[in-house]
């Protein structure tokens, strides 16, 4: 797989060659952005991938505000591949197992796996847009890290920018987010989401320290086995739970949510991944202790 960086900066999208001098072989955590896929930010390591939507997306008005997860059952890096091959007169999709992992995760209008918004007034969720702008910092071999700026939101009728750097490295089953935000005057409610499935309704766990969600995908139900989600705080969540839609976004139920408090000038930061039952991991329990002892 050539690895190598496509960068949005002020608008223009421009390619750079890796920042890396390793071989196909020694790389795990790497990614991209798919021009060719609206704008798809996409990138990996050993245990699983992820997708960002972008510009391309929003502009075309699909509300897609939170992570996508892709599963994986090998080791080596497959995006790349996997994008490439689902263009063109032969192509192959990646919604099916060709026997390394698919997409079957369903994000839609929701938080995804993972994805922190802030809350107005009222403690409704004001969902992030897709990203504006992408700098990709560390393509490989060892880590993955991007710095994203948001589109403008408005929160209690102030215009709120928000800046995200995610980082995964090699070895670890979770991303590290640290997220601050331009426009607010006085500290304002953060939740951290991941969604739930009518499908699977009641397989998620909360605690003071970490969401967990086992979701059984919107594909051939019970034939692709369960995806695991995960999001984790170790200073703590202010508080968590399941809080249900007032109606169903498609077949999407609700959000398990852990609450906190950004405060201006500072960052809040906490961690989200996901993991496959079709690649060792057994069920919800074993998901749970894996994110607990990730190395934070």
């Amino acid at each position: 797989m050539k690895s190598f960086v496509r960068v949005f900066l002020y608008g223009v999208l421009f390619t750079a060659w890796p920042l890396i001098g390793a071989s196909q072989s020694e790389v795990v955590a790497c990614g991209e952005i798919r021009p060719d896929r609206k704008d798809d930010l996409i990138w990996e390591n050993e245990f699983s991938g992820y997708r960002a939507f972008g510009p391309a997306l929003q502009a075309k008005g699909e509300q897609s505000y939170g992570y996508d997860v892709f599963t994986k059952s090998v080791t080596h890096p497959v995006m790349h591949d996997r994008f490439d091959k689902s263009k063109g007169p032969n192509r192959i999709s990646f919604h099916i197992d060709h026997g390394d992992g698919m997409d079957s995760y369903g994000v839609g209008p929701t938080l995804g796996c993972g994805t922190a918004a802030l809350l107005d007034s009222a403690g409704g969720i004001v969902y992030p847009w897709c990203w504006k702008e992408a700098e990709i910092l560390e393509n490989g071999p060892k880590r993955f890290q991007v710095r994203l700026t948001y589109s403008p939101i408005f929160v209690n009728g102030r215009e709120v920018i928000e800046h995200r750097l995610i980082t995964l490295d090699s070895g670890s089953r979770l991303n590290r987010v640290d997220i601050s935000y331009d426009g607010l005057d006085a500290p304002c409610p953060v939740v951290v989401g991941i969604v739930v499935h009518a499908e699977n309704p009641s397989g998620y766990y909360v605690d003071d320290k970490v969401l967990a969600v086992a979701d059984l995908g919107d594909r051939n139900i019970g034939k692709n086995g369960e995806i695991y989600c995960g999001a984790v705080r170790p200073e703590g969540f202010e508080r968590s739970a399941f809080v249900a839609f007032d109606e169903p976004k498609g077949s999407a139920i609700g959000h398990v949510l852990g609450y906190g408090t950004y405060r201006p000038g500072q960052t809040f930061t906490y961690w989200f991944g996901s993991g496959w039952s079709k690649a060792g991991i057994r069920d919800l329990d074993e998901w749970i202790q894996l994110i607990k002892n990730n190395k934070h």
